[in-house]
């Protein structure tokens, strides 16, 4: 897995041919280097889908779906817009060695996987595991054999596996302190709705 550091078009990791690239959302971000509109944003990020390579899109809006359209269009590029096909339901918090967020993944309406647990707690997180999901059933399609069991495990243990911290990350219980680094428009409106949600 690659991250872009900054837009894509011109990002150095671009130089890569990804097996699926994906955009997880566009907001108000970096917007000296990457444009004062949703459209510019959204463009500057497209600068990664490549010529008859699948692209996910996660979140999208009016003015950035049109942006992702023409240039999957232009690129032969077949494009699944995440938020549409698949949705997390049944959202809860279980506890056992530590807090996890629970949640069923819906394709279509259709039950996908039940009770599939994410080590990263915020309830952000529901969109973040349904683009991974829709990015991992791209990516069988491609040849690979990412399994439910391994699916499961990964989610279940993303922090342990990578190292990620600081996405509604328990630093202390007595007081609460919570680090999280949401850091743009969108990021901030979602840890906000955590915290409203936080006794």
């Amino acid at each position: 897995v690659i991250e872009v550091g900054l837009g894509g078009r011109l990002d150095s990791t671009n130089v890569i041919t990804p097996f699926v690239p994906v955009i997880k959302n566009i907001s108000f971000d970096h917007v000296a280097l990457l444009g004062d509109t949703l459209e510019k944003i959204a463009g500057e990020k497209a600068g990664i889908i490549k010529d008859n390579v699948p692209v996910v899109i996660g979140e999208t809006t009016t003015e950035t779906k049109k942006v992702f359209l023409e240039k999957a269009k232009k690129h032969n590029a077949a494009i699944v817009f995440a938020e549409e096909v698949y949705e997390a339901t049944n959202l809860h918090h279980v506890y056992a060695d530590t807090l996890y967020l629970a949640m069923d993944i819906e394709k279509n309406g259709k039950l996908l996987f039940d009770n599939l647990q994410c080590e990263l707690p915020g309830l952000y997180q529901r969109k973040n595991s349904a683009t991974a999901i829709a990015a991992i059933e791209i990516l069988n399609q491609l040849g690979f054999s990412l399994t439910e069991t391994i699916i499961r495990d990964g989610i279940k243990n993303v922090m342990r596996n990578t190292g990620l911290r600081g996405r509604w990350q328990v630093i202390a219980e007595k007081p609460l302190t919570i680090a999280d680094t949401g850091h743009n428009e969108a990021g901030i409106k979602e840890v906000l709705k955590q915290i409203e949600l936080t006794p």
